[in-house]
């Protein structure tokens, strides 16, 4: 498959934003290189002397990656669209766009120098297949290779959604994982002690990924993964929900949450950019869903919200 690669070069008041709206368009990966975080990398002795620092002084680079097919025109008319919307939204900082084509070897490539080990939370580690790492006892390993899905663990959304299923998960529950991407945090529910875990997915290459990675933690027995749109297909009920979506799709789901969760369950939800957080509690509040946490890291938002 050939891949499109838009690079967007911009101020790091920006850069969240940027990421946002590559996540938005439904890119088949997102990178942020970001000299601040590469420079902390490197002085907490993570081994990223092999990355590049963006070459304009004071900038970030977010690289977003699209198939080049039919509907790329229309995706890079509204990449432009939305560039002109975080620059009017933010009038001091500067932007810029560029494209260029990709074969999948050089996709793959370009954006694995940045999928890195790490930790998260008290014993969690987001491991990628091709590196090597010798847990700690109390650390549980999940290795991922997330193919053409997204999910690697390292967005602020994932990150907050995997603290809050340590958090919540003390064994037997049963879990739905809505828009599973890579299918990270299923795997993440099953090995924090979840009995059962189903996990769904619009995307086939999604679905496809995330089950591959599922035989890889060895979950088979306890995650099931399908090809549906939201809640289509599940029956009964969850103790937790997790579902890392979007604003606008989070919001399209409130209203279907209530029958499929136990009244003592939660749905952790994320996804949400911050400046649309308040639209996502009012629909969640007319679903009769009421919030419990609300967390904030960088520029994204997460709900937790009771079960009625």
């Amino acid at each position: 498959m050939q891949w499109s690669e838009v690079i967007v070069t911009i101020d790091e008041e920006g850069k969240e934003a940027a990421a946002n709206m590559f996540h938005e368009l439904g890119a088949g990966g997102v990178v942020i290189e970001d000299p601040g975080v590469i420079q902390r990398y490197r002085s907490e002795g993570w081994e990223y002397e092999d990355l590049p620092l963006p070459t304009r002084e004071g900038k970030v680079i977010v690289r977003g990656y699209f198939p080049l097919d039919s509907s790329l025109r229309d995706r890079l008319q509204a990449i432009s669209a939305y560039m002109e919307r975080i620059l009017a939204a933010l009038p001091s900082i500067e932007g810029v766009v560029e494209c260029r084509q990709l074969g999948e070897e050089d996709w793959v490539g370009g954006w694995k120098r940045y999928y890195r080990t790490r930790k998260v939370g008290r014993g969690l580690v987001i491991k990628p297949v091709w590196e090597y790492y010798e847990p700690a006892p109390h650390e549980l390993v999940i290795e991922i290779d997330p193919g053409m899905a997204f999910g690697t663990g390292s967005h602020p959304t994932t990150t907050m959604c995997l603290l809050a299923l340590e958090e919540l998960i003390t064994g037997g529950e049963r879990v739905f994982d809505i828009g599973t991407g890579s299918g990270i945090l299923a795997i993440a529910a099953a090995k924090l002690g979840a009995a059962f875990v189903k996990g769904v997915d619009c995307d086939p290459v999604a679905v496809s990924s995330a089950r591959a990675n599922v035989a890889q933690n060895g979950v088979e027995n306890r995650v099931c993964i399908h090809l549906g749109d939201l809640l289509t297909g599940f029956k009964g009920q969850a103790h937790i929900i997790v579902a890392n979506l979007t604003a606008d799709v989070i919001m399209e789901l409130a209203g279907q949450l209530p029958p499929f969760l136990l009244p003592a369950g939660r749905a952790i939800l994320g996804g949400i950019v911050s400046d649309r957080s308040d639209q996502v509690q009012e629909a969640l509040l007319a679903a009769g869903l009421s919030t419990s946490v609300c967390r904030t890291q960088d520029d994204w938002s997460m709900f937790i919200v009771k079960g009625k």
